[in-house]
């Protein structure tokens, strides 16, 4: 699956999706597994981001809740709940790469 500009939320500008596009590529292919088929679930990228929560992490927010239950080898799950940050996560690797949803 080819991701473009159609994948995130529009109100990205078109250099900030090109530089989220050049960080997808980083991600951890066990992590594309996921965002692919949240993306084919109707499911849409807010932000994708390096450095956080440790250098050489990449992050990705979705812009709603996951469709559905993952269950890919190598990656952990987790329920945060925590209104500070998000409501779940799915997260490998190390430095840490990982996708959270919001509530």
């Amino acid at each position: 699956m080819d991701i473009d500009y159609r994948h995130f939320h529009s109100n990205k500008t078109y250099k900030e999706i090109s530089a989220s596009l050049a960080l997808f590529h980083k991600l951890n292919s066990s992590l594309k597994e996921i965002v692919f088929e949240e993306l084919k679930l109707g499911n849409v990228i807010l932000d994708i981001s390096e450095g956080y929560p440790k250098p050489g992490s990449i992050f990705v927010s979705l812009s709603n809740g996951f469709m559905k239950k993952h269950s890919v080898e190598g990656v952990d799950y987790k329920e945060l709940t925590d209104p500070h940050y998000w409501k779940e996560e799915y997260s490998c690797g190390e430095p840490l790469h990982l996708i959270s949803c919001p509530f």
